[in-house]
């Protein structure tokens, strides 16, 4: 992985919005023809992330980026590259908890 292309501050939070950790990633938005060729019956707003490989992040764990919380829909963790791969969603139902500071 080359280290210029994470070029997004990303912050994983536990459920109760407290934060676990801030890295540095790769953010790609997910087209809608790429999301309908996937099968989805509802385009959202979604995208790629690309991150170094940290071994406690989960699924269970929200995303903020650029002051939005997104949810983890995938996690696909590629130890041999030292990367994980996940896919996020924006999750309206977080946003009225959380404020920026």
């Amino acid at each position: 992985m080359e280290p210029a292309t994470l070029n997004e501050r990303i912050t994983f939070l536990n459920r109760d919005l407290s934060e676990v950790k801030t890295v540095y990633a790769n953010v790609k938005a997910i087209t809608a023809r790429e999301q309908i060729r996937n099968g989805a019956e509802q385009i959202t707003d979604s995208y790629t992330v690309k991150i170094r490989y940290l071994k406690d992040i989960s699924p269970s764990l929200l995303l903020r980026w650029r002051d939005y919380i997104y949810e983890i829909v995938l996690l696909n963790a590629d130890r041999k590259h030292n990367e994980i791969y996940l896919t996020i969603q924006y999750s309206n139902k977080n946003q009225d908890n959380f404020k920026t500071t």
